[in-house]
């Protein structure tokens, strides 16, 4: 259901009909009354330099590169539905979700059970440079904070 709700967002969102702001939700508070953000930490799905933007980040790289699941998990969708972004995939990994836009090629059907470094497609273009769009998202669709694992 949450790859559902994602997926009609970033579809109003592209129509420019309504435009969404979502916002992390705060963990645990910290001992200076800040409030923390769980940061989840996760292998590139793609080697190449890391752009980051409001919901999760751009890797540039080689054109023709395959980009990689980061973790076990159910493909929930694959396809090109949605043609701003080019060919998406969500892949759900129980305690979040991944999302790939701007792929091409796309190895991988919904339903299908992938295991973590399993090649899912290669990198596609956006505003004219080869990569690949990711983000990572909780079971209800919003954004979670993440970094990448060294």
């Amino acid at each position: 259901m949450g790859a559902l709700i994602l997926l009609l967002l970033i579809f109003i969102e592209a129509c420019s009909v309504l435009q969404v702001e979502i916002r992390d939700r705060p963990t645990r508070p910290k001992t200076t009354h800040r409030e923390e953000y769980q940061v989840l930490r996760v292998a590139m799905p793609v080697y190449g330099s890391v752009m980051r933007d409001e919901r999760g980040v751009f890797i540039k790289t080689n054109c023709g590169e395959f980009f990689r699941s980061v973790q076990e998990g159910t493909v929930l969708y694959a396809g090109s539905d949605l043609k701003t972004y080019g060919e998406v995939l969500v892949v759900n990994h129980g305690d979040f979700m991944t999302v790939y836009k701007y792929g091409r090629n796309l190895l991988v059907r919904k339903g299908e059970r992938i295991r973590k470094g399993q090649v899912l497609g290669q990198v596609g273009r956006w505003r004219g440079q080869c990569g690949i769009g990711f983000e990572v998202r909780d079971q209800e669709g919003s954004p979670i904070r993440f970094e990448f694992l060294r």
